[in-house]
Formats: C-alpha cells, structure tokens, sequence
C-alpha cells in the first residue's frame, strides 16, 4: 500500500490496523504543508507490516506535485517484493477483511485496476490537451483570480485550436492497484510523464489512465460493471460539489455489501462513526 494523505490520520491508523499482515507494507507521503510527521500523529505501530514514511512534499491540488508524489511513492515502493501496488489516499478505507481482499486480487491476478469514466474524453481534453499555466500556484484552488486567468488562457488556446498531445485522452479516478509490471512500466517513463503533464490541470486523474490505455497493458484492465474499475467504491451520484459524497454510517450495509468492490472513498473524521463500526467488523 502507498498513500498520500494530509489529514484524517486517525482514519490512517485504523487503516493500518486492518490491514497489518506479512506481506502488506505502507508507504506514506505526508503533505509538507502540514508541517508533522508520521511519529507526531500516528501512535500505533503496525506488528506485521512495515511502515515506510518518504519525505514530505508539498502537495497543491490541480498541480503537477499531486503526480510527483504518486511517483515518488511508487519508486520507492516498486522493489519487485509485492504483487501489487495500492494507491490510496487519507479519505479511504478497506470495505473487506485482509484475507477477502488477498483473494480477490489472487483471483484477478495480473489484472490492472484502473478507473476509467467512460464518455469523458472532453473533460480529458480539457484538463490536459491545453496549457494550465496557473494550477502549480499554490493558492490556485482557492484563487478566484487564477481559476479567472487560467480559464481566459484556455479559451484563447481553443480558439487557436492548440493540441498539445498527439493521442486520444482518458480521464478516471486517481486511486488504482497495479501489477509489479505495470509500475516498472511507469516507472520507466517517469521523465515523460513529468514533463507531459507538467501544466495540467488534475493530470492525476488522467496521466496513468492516458499512459495504460496506450499501451499493452490495455489488454490487463480490469472490467466489471460495464467498465474499467478500480476495485473501489466511490458514490458520485449523492457528490457534494466535485468532491465524492461522504459516507455516513446508515451507509453501513451498502460499504459492506459492495460487488467487485474491496476500498471505498471517501470518508472523513467527522463521521468517524462509520469507520469505527467498519474497523470492528474487519479487524
């Protein structure tokens, strides 16, 4: 597991507890705009799994950090020791017990769970076929002024019909499982990619559906409910804003009794309620 988080480290904690088995380990990345460290706000200390805490990285939402630091986890994950590689964020929790999801990924093995939104190809576009040249600011997503400007840019490249990928580009979830393979494989193009999606707008939820698509790994994905999944529940029918819909503990039965679906997202320390009945089902 490798997990990017910049709060809910009490969500963390119980996630770890769960599951801490041999053969699991966790790779944290803690945002360096929070200013702490693992030690300071984790107390408990797995007894099978290793925990590894890379160095902190400020994180800006919409900008190119928030790949850097997919990338930096998975580098230093990717040793060849494990099967998969889980990315997951502070909002997420496991919906199965360790051994329901080992077997799951054991039954699919070798398949790459990525999220695909089908129908999406504008959005992509929109996100990476024009230069952002605004969103690696950090006050970006809470500036009226940027979000103003980086907009006019955009329509003054669309009318110039500026392309600046040479390929079609898919657009999903930021969250996946890959195969030890499969992250080599992105590993290897790691320079490309920074420099691909450098002035995009939330490229982490479009580089490795972009760079998996386009490669021989297309034929590994996974397909479950008439589209490519990721293996987690996310309900965006019931969102607030752009972010996913907050699940609450009368949500406990839909989490546990999911198809095809071993994580969910999201969740927050506000509803603790929710996770805490979760933890005792799982643990």
């Amino acid at each position: 597991m490798y997990i990017s988080v910049h709060k809910n480290f009490r969500i963390l904690e119980q996630f770890m507890k769960v599951l801490d088995q041999k053969g699991t380990d966790f790779y944290v990345l803690i945002d360096k705009k929070i200013n702490t460290c693992l030690e300071k706000v984790c107390t408990y200390i797995p007894k099978n799994s290793k925990v590894i805490e890379l160095e902190s990285l400020k994180i800006n939402w919409g900008g190119a950090s928030q790949i850097e630091a997919e990338l930096n986890l998975l580098r230093r994950a990717s040793t060849g020791r494990y099967d998969y590689y889980h990315f997951m964020q502070g909002a997420d929790f496991p919906i199965k017990t360790k051994e329901e999801i080992e077997r799951f990924f054991e039954i699919n093995r070798g398949c790459e769970f990525i999220d695909y939104e089908p129908g999406n190809y504008e959005f992509a576009k929109y996100k990476c076929d024009y230069w952002h040249m605004f969103v690696n600011y950090p006050r970006y997503r809470t500036s009226k002024g940027l979000k103003i400007l980086n907009h006019s840019f955009v329509k003054i490249q669309k009318f110039f019909r500026i392309n600046r990928h040479d390929r079609e580009l898919f657009h999903g979830s930021a969250l996946f499982s890959i195969t030890d393979e499969c992250a080599k494989y992105i590993l290897s193009k790691e320079k490309d990619i920074k420099k691909r999606y450098r002035y995009c707008l939330a490229a982490d939820e479009v580089f490795l559906q972009t760079e998996i698509y386009n490669s021989k790994f297309r034929d590994r994905l996974y397909y479950n409910d008439e589209r490519y999944s990721n293996a987690r529940l996310i309900d965006w029918n019931r969102r607030s804003g752009n972010s996913p819909y907050v699940f609450k503990v009368e949500d406990f039965d839909l989490l546990i009794n999911a198809k095809n679906k071993v994580f969910a997202r999201k969740f927050e320390a506000e509803q603790y309620e929710i996770i805490d009945k979760l933890y005792k089902l799982l643990k």
